[in-house]
C-alpha cells in the first residue's frame, strides 16, 4: 500500500516542472493502483496531480498541501485488435508514457505475462498481421505520461485542436470525494474535475513510410500558401512553421544544445521555415518541389527526410527549441503565450506578433501548427505582454489550451477566452466544491 512521504529530499525533487517555477508541498505519494489513488484523494484537503512533470505551464507545480504523483501507475493492462478493421485499443494507466506505448506497438514482441488470455490472443493476431499500430497524437515530449497528455490537451501537430478526445475510447477517473467511475473524456480538464487514473487508447495503423520535408519561405503568406496547396495534393499528417527568430535563438545558445542538434539553414531572403510530415510517397516530394519551383519557396534549400532516422533528427528541432526556451526563461517570469488564430488567419497574426517582438528588441521564439492556427510564442526578456495580448484580442484570437493553462497561462486564458474561462470555473466548482484537486490550476475558484 502506497504511503505518504514527507522526506524533504524526496519532496525537493518534485516541487517544479519544466516551467522552471517551483512550489511547496507537505507530503507526496506514489500510488500503483487506482484504489490507492482514490484513497489518497479522499485522505487530503488539497492535492496537486503530477505525471512525468514535462509540462511547461506549471500545472504540476504544487501550491501547498500534498502531491499525487502518478508516475508509478504505469501498467498497460489490456489490448484488443481487429484484423478486419485494422484498428486496436490499449488500456493503460495514467503514468504510462507515449514512448512506452508506441515502443511496445512498434516492437511487436511477446505479450506481457500478466495480460489476460483474450489480450494475449489479440496480440498474437496483431504480431502476425502486416500492420504496425500507433497512438497518433504527438506532443513535443515523447516521455510525457498519457494521463498528462489527456489532462492538458497536448495533442501535438498531427491532431487538430479540440479533437484529442477522438483518440480515447473511455477513461476511469477518481473524483474529488474519492469515488471511482468511468467517464467518456476528461481531455483538457487539467485535473480540476477529477483525476484521470486509466484510459483506453484508440490505435490506428501507422503508415508504412513517413516522409518529412523542411522548406524555406520568404514570408508568412508564402508559407501559408505552400502549406495549403500541398495539403490539397498529398496525405499530410502535420504542418509546423517556425519564424527565423527560432533559428537565431537556438544559434545564440548553440553551446548548450545536445550534440548533432539540427538547426535550419535559412538562405538570404528566407524568413519562415515549414516542417511537413506526410505519408511517404514519391508524389508527395514531386508535388512539393513543383510548388516550390513555381514560386512558393526556396526550392534549392528544401531538405527531405525519407528514412525514420533523418525524419526524427530534423523533427526534434521543435523539441529542442521548446526545451531550450524553457531553460533560458526559467525564473524570468516571462509570459507563456499560446493562442488560436481565426480560421485561415494564422499567417497574418503571426506576422503581426513577430513585428511586435522585433520592435521590443528582445530574442523570441514563434512557431505553430498551420492546419488549425495554434501558435506558441515566448520572449524570455519580455515581462509585459500587454501590447501583444491587445493585438491578439483585436485579431479575434482565442487562448490555446494546448499543453494546458496550468498556473502560468491563467491570465492569458482570462484575457482571450473569458467566457470559456467562466464556464470552466462553474464546472470546477460543481465537480470539486471543496477545492481538493489542483489548486490554482487553469481557473481560480
Amino acid at each position: 500500500m502506497a504511503e505518504w512521504i514527507q522526506d524533504p529530499a524526496i519532496l525537493a525533487s518534485h516541487l517544479a516542472d519544466e516551467s522552471g517555477l517551483a512550489g511547496t508541498a507537505d507530503a507526496i505519494i506514489f500510488p500503483t493502483t487506482i484504489e490507492e489513488v482514490a484513497a489518497a484523494v479522499a485522505d487530503m484537503k488539497t492535492i496537486t496531480i503530477q505525471g512525468s512533470k514535462t509540462g511547461f505551464c506549471a500545472g504540476a507545480v504544487p501550491a501547498g498541501g500534498a502531491i499525487l504523483n502518478l508516475s508509478r501507475l504505469n501498467t498497460i493492462t489490456t489490448f484488443t485488435y481487429s484484423n478486419e478493421l485494422r484498428t486496436g485499443t490499449l488500456t493503460v494507466q495514467a503514468g504510462c508514457t507515449l514512448e512506452q506505448v508506441n515502443g511496445l506497438l512498434a516492437a511487436k514482441g511477446s505479450a506481457p505475462d500478466y495480460w489476460s488470455p483474450e489480450s494475449k490472443a489479440a496480440w498474437e493476431r496483431y504480431r502476425e498481421s502486416g500492420d504496425t499500430l500507433w497512438f497518433l497524437p504527438n506532443p513535443t515530449e515523447t516521455n510525457a505520461s498519457l494521463g498528462g497528455i489527456a489532462a492538458t490537451g497536448s495533442s501535438g501537430s498531427r491532431v487538430p485542436a479540440g479533437r484529442l478526445a477522438d483518440h480515447f475510447e473511455t477513461m476511469t477517473a477518481v473524483r474529488a470525494n474519492g469515488e471511482i467511475g468511468a467517464v467518456d473524456s476528461l481531455c483538457g480538464s487539467e485535473g480540476v474535475l477529477a483525476v484521470i487514473a486509466d484510459m483506453t487508447l484508440r490505435l490506428s495503423v501507422r503508415p508504412p513510410l513517413l516522409y518529412g520535408l523542411m522548406t524555406l519561405h520568404a514570408n508568412y503568406d508564402e508559407a501559408a500558401t505552400f502549406g495549403k496547396q500541398l495539403t490539397a495534393r498529398a496525405e499530410i499528417l502535420a504542418v509546423d512553421w517556425f519564424d527565423i527568430a527560432c533559428r537565431d535563438f537556438l544559434a545564440s545558445h548553440a553551446a548548450t544544445l545536445p550534440p548533432h542538434t539540427y538547426i535550419p539553414d535559412f538562405p538570404p531572403g528566407a524568413a519562415v521555415c515549414v516542417w511537413t510530415e506526410a505519408v511517404g510517397t514519391e508524389a508527395f516530394l514531386l508535388d512539393a518541389m513543383e510548388l516550390l519551383e513555381a514560386g512558393s519557396g526556396f526550392a534549392d534549400a528544401a531538405l527531405a527526410a525519407t528514412v525514420d532516422r533523418d525524419r526524427e533528427r530534423i523533427g526534434t528541432f521543435r523539441h529542442v527549441l521548446t526545451e531550450t526556451c524553457n531553460r533560458v526563461a526559467a525564473g524570468t517570469r516571462s509570459p507563456i503565450l499560446d493562442w488560436c488564430s481565426p480560421d485561415g488567419q494564422w499567417a497574418s497574426v503571426a506576422e503581426g506578433a513577430a513585428a511586435l517582438f522585433r520592435r521590443e528588441g528582445v530574442p523570441f521564439v514563434l512557431m505553430g501548427h498551420a492546419r488549425d492556427g495554434r501558435t506558441s510564442a515566448r520572449a524570455p526578456g519580455l515581462l509585459d505582454a500587454g501590447e501583444l495580448v491587445d493585438f491578439l484580442q483585436r485579431m479575434g484570437c482565442s487562448a490555446s489550451g494546448e499543453h494546458g493553462y496550468g498556473r502560468a497561462k491563467r491570465e492569458l486564458f482570462a484575457a482571450l477566452s473569458p467566457d470559456e474561462r467562466d464556464r470552466w470555473r462553474r464546472l470546477r466548482t460543481a465537480a470539486d466544491p471543496g477545492g481538493v484537486l489542483n489548486p490554482r490550476v487553469m481557473v481560480m475558484r
